[in-house]
């Protein structure tokens, strides 16, 4: 019967360290979309701060600054939805982590009411030995 719960435990183990993967991956990403909004926002700030008199290098100098902030923009929408899958993983995880703690809650029942059974057989048997010797 102990073996069962241990078996479940070790199924939830496992799904626990495949969503702790899966997260870890998901924060690298962040990590990595993070430094690149940074990198777009350092050309930004690089790029406004450059004066032209010209109208031809003026409007490109606007329309680099617009696909910055496209591209930036896009970069929150990610990290957005990264983040939101996050915190699913991170409420799943929670979830599996109480699952494991119920499981090995029963688990423990179980084995002391098993140890009080056998103590009980055990104590009737030694009565009953004693009873016939006297």
């Amino acid at each position: 019967m102990m073996d069962i719960f241990e078996g479940f435990i070790k199924k939830i183990e496992y799904e626990i360290n495949k969503k702790r993967k899966t997260l870890s991956e998901i924060e690298n990403q962040i990590v990595l979309l993070v430094q690149e909004k940074r990198a777009l926002m350092e050309k930004y700030e690089h790029i406004e701060k450059e004066e032209y008199t010209d109208p031809m290098l003026i409007q490109m100098k606007i329309n680099s600054l617009v696909k910055i902030m496209e591209n930036i923009s896009a970069i929150d929408q990610k990290l957005k939805k990264l983040e939101e899958k996050s915190e699913k993983i991170r409420g799943e995880i929670k979830e599996k982590n109480a699952e494991k703690k119920a499981i090995k809650k029963e688990q423990e029942k179980l084995r002391k009411l098993l140890e009080k059974d056998q103590l009980k057989k055990e104590t009737q048997l030694a009565d009953e030995i004693f009873n016939r010797k006297h």
